[in-house]
């Protein structure tokens, strides 16, 4: 069934006493609405997109984890939640049935239900059904059509006549897409704050969420300076008047991380967490910046008291991870890896971090078999495609490198998905940003370009702003033209000297120590 109102189209199934907006992803029963996990979400409407037939174990591994494998006993537990995330009080209505031999199915229609007395069944009647679609419209007035071939937004649709949203009915909503990691659901977050701040240009919740949604979408998808510059705007916005707020600290904190101005991004997170000790995600993103500035002790410190306390974010254990392995534990580092790969399965952030690890420990062989783990969709993502750019980069010579300058082969193809990203490290700066490998993707341009003094100059500023990756910096095939110099070799050495500092205060602290399991096994 299809419900029209101006240039607004719903799609809306019944999946037994359940109605689903297939457009905008959402599930009611009787006018109230059904709020699932993205995976499990993902999962219901894949299912529901074949229902009533049934959907193979390979399919929903390529559809809804975008592997090429998943075991049947993990795509069992993701369905055994959702049976319980649709699953009324008191309900026992079966609405996913495995089918032997063929996988999992959605069940669309009610069994026939005991007379009521009247002579009546009970199944679910025109009525309900109308009174869910006058809901999906209420919710979906507020909502800008999304162009899924790109990330502009279209216009906002014309409202509902009789229908007034209010700052409470699109702040809840917004927050809902907020959480996903997909480009369009950040899209749509934003334009459910912008609508809330025309309708309240005063209310602090939608400063704060829209400054949230546009670092994200900056630093995650865009990378675009407008929309950080408003993040941070919007966040002084509010810190002016309610300088105690401490989601508009974090706010701050995150606009500035994604602007490279990492010393103020952490002191800010800091003082979010001042105000608000519970606030363990500013802990973590604290925690995570204070290992790229090299302070690694400080950093493992916070995480251990994050994961300890039953608090451990998406990021710990990979953070515990790439500290322990750049103080040269890479045993304890692969362990915590592990942890992070049993506990988040399939994440694709943790997915890549455990490629980037195989690749700075030089085990180019597993890099290359965990970088074929992923489908052929997830190829061609600009991250992934990017990723596999630096794994052929980092096994080859320097004098390839400048042969693959000059012609038009394979690893040139290569060279021209990383450069680009040099070059706006480089063209982009303005002496402003402190991000350490910024500084290294200069010295990786002007080697190309055969300027000596400004790479090794450009090398130093990494160092001074916390790059602390010796392993990197003496085997990548970018400063193999300039690793005999001596002051190529002075700025190794205080790599390592400022590494062995690190040890010394970890060395120092049993308690640290027993709380992460290390062992300092090479």
């Amino acid at each position: 069934m299809k419900i029209v109102e101006g240039h607004m189209e719903h799609e809306v199934r019944q999946i037994m006493d359940l109605q689903a907006d297939v457009k905008n992803q959402l599930i009611f029963r009787n006018s109230t609405e059904i709020t699932l996990p993205g995976l499990t979400q993902k999962l219901f409407f894949t299912l529901l997109r074949k229902a009533p037939e049934p959907i193979s174990m390979a399919e929903l591994a390529r559809d809804v984890w975008e592997e090429d494998y998943v075991s049947e006993e993990t795509i069992a537990q993701r369905v055994s939640l959702l049976r319980r995330a649709l699953k009324a009080p008191g309900g026992d209505l079966n609405y996913i049935q495995a089918v032997r031999g063929k996988g999992y199915r959605l069940n669309l229609t009610l069994p026939v239900l005991p007379n009521d007395g009247a002579g009546h069944q009970k199944n679910i009647g025109p009525a309900s059904l109308w009174g869910v679609l006058a809901t999906l419209l209420i919710v979906g007035t507020g909502l800008y059509l999304y162009q899924l071939n790109g990330p502009e937004i279209a216009q906002a649709a014309p409202p509902v006549a009789g229908v007034t949203l209010t700052v409470s009915d699109l702040i809840p909503q917004a927050r809902k897409y907020q959480v996903g990691h997909r480009l369009e659901d950040i899209d749509r977050a934003i334009s459910l704050y912008e609508k809330a701040l025309e309708l309240d240009g005063t209310s602090i919740d939608a400063q704060i969420g829209l400054s949230f949604a546009l670092s994200t979408k900056a630093t995650k998808f865009s990378m675009a300076s407008a929309n950080i510059e408003e993040a941070e705007r919007l966040a002084r916005a509010v810190l002016k008047d309610n300088n105690k707020n401490s989601r508009a600290w974090h706010a701050l904190a995150y606009a500035l991380d994604g602007q490279g101005q990492v010393d103020k991004a952490i002191s800010f997170y800091l003082r979010a967490v001042e105000l608000n000790p519970k606030d363990h995600n500013a802990r973590s993103s604290a925690a995570y910046l204070l290992s790229i500035k090299g302070r690694f002790y400080e950093a493992l410190l916070m995480e251990a008291e994050l994961v300890t306390t039953g608090h451990s974010t998406l990021y710990s254990e990979i953070q515990i991870a790439f500290s322990l392995d750049q103080l040269g534990f890479p045993a304890d580092a692969q362990n915590w890896m592990d942890k992070a790969l049993i506990l988040h399965p399939g994440h694709p952030v943790v997915r890549a971090f455990n490629i980037s690890l195989k690749l700075r420990q030089g085990d180019f062989p597993q890099a290359e078999q965990l970088y074929l783990h992923y489908s052929a969709k997830l190829q061609k993502t600009p991250k992934i495609k990017s990723l596999r750019a630096e794994m052929t980069i980092a096994q080859s010579s320097y004098a390839e490198l400048e042969l693959a300058l000059e012609q038009r082969n394979a690893l040139r193809q290569e060279l021209d998905i990383f450069l680009p990203n040099i070059k706006a490290a480089v063209m982009g700066d303005k002496g402003g940003n402190l991000w350490p490998e910024s500084h290294v993707n200069m010295a990786y341009y002007h080697v190309l370009n055969g300027k000596k003094k400004l790479a090794l100059g450009a090398l130093r500023m990494a160092v001074d702003m916390g790059w602390r990756d010796a392993e990197t910096t003496q085997n990548y095939p970018f400063f193999e033209k300039i690793k005999e110099d001596v002051e190529f070799k002075n700025i190794v050495a205080r790599i390592k000297e400022e590494i062995g500092s690190q040890k010394e205060l970890l060395f120092s602290n049993e308690d640290l120590i027993r709380k992460l399991g290390i062992t300092f096994k090479s």
